[in-house]
């Protein structure tokens, strides 16, 4: 159940999501998917420019950063890389409406561990909630 401020209402180890996109719906396929298909709580915060997600990073617990790369950031690279460099422990992927070889080399050097079709959001988001279940909640 979605609470006032965006956020999941779950007990127990939740993963901690920052959605950087201008499209609340991507944030809520996330918690969806990630409740229904894989069994992990999810709480997450919408983000809709770089600004507001570098201080959300810096100022809130975070495992799991999802970059909309049609929405929101010109550079998605830099944005990935300055994240990484405050936060090491936290997994970015990126969610793109069509598969684009440059920005998956380029998010994958800044190092991001997925880019994410959003026409295959549903089976791609099961593997990334893996990783991140495995990877960064404790």
């Amino acid at each position: 159940m979605l609470g006032a401020n965006g956020l999941t209402r779950s007990h127990g180890n939740a993963l901690r999501a920052l959605v950087v996109s201008n499209d609340k719906e991507l944030a809520e396929r996330l918690a969806r998917c990630a409740g229904e298909k894989v069994g992990i709580p999810v709480q997450y915060r919408l983000a809709s420019q770089p600004d507001e997600a570098h201080n959300v990073v810096e100022q809130e617990a975070v495992d799991l950063v999802l970059i909309d790369a049609g929405e929101t950031c010109a550079d998605v690279a830099q944005l990935i890389d300055e994240i990484l460099g405050e936060r090491k422990d936290v997994i970015c992927a990126v969610v793109t409406d069509v598969g684009d070889e440059e920005l998956w080399v380029t998010a994958l050097s800044a190092g991001a561990v997925d880019l994410i079709e959003k026409p295959f959001f549903e089976e791609a988001m099961q593997q990334l909630m893996g990783k991140a279940k495995l990877g960064a909640v404790a």
